[in-house]
């Protein structure tokens, strides 16, 4: 069976119920269903067929510990920045900045981490598709 065999929920369906969620599931996501969703990156259309990207997967738990140590550590250095100190200094009714307070806390957590880099500056064109290509084959296989 293909991986376009096994995409079969609809682009319609995909694309009108993908969500941007903060919240991580903690399930293992299996080796079979990251190489779907990747295959899916990686066949996305792109200038000349360069392909100006490089995929970083990440599934070992205690590097996905520090990815998500550091990226705590950078989220609350850039709200120092702005004189957020802590979570009681985040205005009411600032619910994105809680929901993202909660993915800095809950990164590390994430069963698997994609990184997409450009792999120059003009590059960045390029791997837009190839990361919506990614969440809606993410999104078809329910994660």
């Amino acid at each position: 069976m293909t991986t376009a065999d096994r995409l079969t929920m609809s682009l319609g369906e995909a694309m009108f119920t993908q969500r941007a969620i903060r919240r991580l599931k903690p399930d293992p996501i299996p080796d079979e269903v990251m190489r779907d969703i990747m295959e899916a990156a990686i066949r996305a259309p792109n200038g000349g067929n360069t392909q100006q990207w490089h995929f970083i997967v990440v599934k070992d738990s205690d590097v996905r510990k520090q990815m998500g140590e550091l990226y705590h550590e950078a989220w609350w250095a850039k709200r120092k920045d702005q004189g957020i100190m802590g979570p009681e200094d985040i205005p009411a009714g600032k619910n994105s900045t809680r929901s993202a307070m909660r993915l800095a806390n809950e990164f590390g957590d994430a069963p698997v981490m994609v990184f997409i880099l450009a792999l120059n500056k003009g590059g960045a064109n390029g791997i837009i598709p190839a990361a919506q290509n990614l969440l809606l084959a993410a999104r078809a296989h329910g994660i």
